[in-house]
């Protein structure tokens, strides 16, 4: 049994990932696995995968021939991990070459359930230092920290509890959401490696401006279907784990839909086509968000654009 379980969900990463492998090859701290989810790539990612393995005992692909969605591919992963400690590593990211060493260091320490470690974001360069914060949830909820669940690491015993409990359902939108709210929810002991220790791409997926797609009506369905879940699950889960945050708990996931949308209308720049996301809020029976989107989000996306022509005069 290694000390860390490492594991990458991977979709169509041919050519995109050798720096992240890297990262993990060049760790000072060595006793480690790495289990490699390919879900349903249709680039040749799984032939990748395999070379990686052939080139490391300690690398191990595993391949869905049906794209099942980033939550299931992590669902796969913690149920293969064997190690003591598991980290969640995204594809287009590294590591520090310290970092597991930095991570076992304060497990060993102080015996936690989960810590948090720094993460700097690329191409701007923004470090983010982890809060040291009694109530993890509580502070999702009032956004004093990102949600996201690779800039933590976990005993084994908290993801077991996870795949115990729970079972994955298809979504690539809010599912870090889902997922800190069960895992902070189980593990209850917290520490801190204030040192940045993760390396996060900005300029890849629905993170950035580039991210966003041109107008797609399956596509944005699912993105808002996606984020609809997300919600539906975690709010399932907070009434039966963890139910004395369930009210705050609904009030922080009742905007998940909401940031979906805004991050669609910042950075279009053709009104048709925002038009055509709000018609087709209106197509799928979303009336609450197609209210929403019409007096909220585009009075919005009005001022955000008359600022910027301000900016530029």
């Amino acid at each position: 049994m290694s000390y860390f379980s490492i594991l990458i969900p991977v979709y169509n990463q041919v050519g995109k990932m050798d720096r992240c492998i890297e990262s993990v090859k060049a760790q000072t701290f060595t006793d480690f696995e790495v289990i490699m989810v390919d879900d349903g790539s249709t680039d040749g990612s799984y032939e990748m995968l395999r070379e990686f393995e052939a080139s490391d005992d300690r690398f191990h692909a595993v391949r869905y021939e049906e794209n099942g969605s980033l939550i299931k591919a992590r669902y796969t992963g913690m149920e293969r991990a064997s190690g003591e400690v598991v980290l969640f590593l995204d594809s287009d990211d590294y590591l520090l070459d310290v970092a597991l060493e930095r991570i076992h260091d304060r497990f060993e320490e102080t015996d936690p359930d989960i810590v948090c470690f720094g993460f700097v974001t690329e191409p701007d360069g923004e470090k983010v230092a982890p809060v040291h914060i009694d109530d993890i949830i509580e502070a999702i909820h009032k956004k004093t920290i990102y949600p996201t669940i690779w800039k933590n690491a976990y005993k084994r015993t908290v993801t077991d509890r996870l795949v115990e409990t729970t079972k994955p359902f298809y979504c690539n939108m809010g599912e870090d959401v889902y997922f800190s709210h069960v895992l902070f929810t189980f593990g209850k002991k917290i520490d801190y490696v204030d040192d940045i220790l993760y390396y996060y791409q900005r300029d890849t997926g629905m993170s950035s401006p580039t991210g966003v797609p041109e107008f797609n009506p399956s596509r944005f369905r699912k993105y808002i279907t996606d984020a609809t879940q997300a919600a539906t699950h975690t709010v399932d889960f907070i009434e039966k784990y963890n139910p004395e945050k369930s009210e705050t708990t609904k009030k922080a996931v009742s905007n998940m839909s909401k940031f979906v949308l805004m991050q669609h209308f910042m950075f279009e720049k053709d009104y048709r086509i925002i038009v055509q996301y709000i018609m087709e809020l209106k197509n799928m029976g979303c009336e609450e968000l197609f209210d929403y989107a019409c007096n909220i989000s585009l009075k919005r996306k009005v001022y955000f654009d008359s600022m910027n022509e301000l900016e530029d005069q």
